[in-house]
C-alpha cells in the first residue's frame, strides 16, 4: 500500500471521518483540520512536493501549503496536536 494511502486511512479513522470526506471539498472544521492534518503528514513523510499533493487531494497548492502553515501552528501552540501527530506517526509505522 502506497503510504499516502495508509496516511488518509489512519487519520479518517482518527477523526471518524470517511476517506471520502477528506478528499472532498468539505469545509467542516473537522474534516478541514483532518485533511490538513493529513497534507502534512503526507508532505512530511513520503517527501511529496506541494503540486503533487495538491493533485492528490484534487486542490490548489496554495490549499496545500496553507494546510502545512496551519498545522505547524498547531503544533507550535498546542501540545496535543505535537501529540497526536506522534500517535499518527507510530500508527502509520506499525
Amino acid at each position: 500500500m502506497l503510504l499516502r494511502f495508509k496516511i488518509i486511512i489512519i487519520v479518517s479513522r482518527q477523526f471518524e471521518v470517511s476517506h471520502h470526506a477528506l478528499l472532498g471539498k468539505s469545509q467542516a472544521p473537522r474534516i478541514k483540520e483532518a485533511r490538513y492534518l493529513a497534507m502534512y503528514l503526507i508532505h512530511n513523510l513520503t517527501g511529496l512536493k506541494l503540486p503533487d499533493i495538491a493533485t492528490f487531494f484534487n486542490c490548489h497548492p496554495a490549499h496545500v501549503l496553507i494546510g502545512l502553515q496551519f498545522i505547524q501552528n498547531k503544533i507550535a501552540t498546542n501540545k496535543p496536536t505535537a501529540n497526536l501527530i506522534r500517535s499518527l506517526n507510530e500508527k502509520i509505522y506499525e
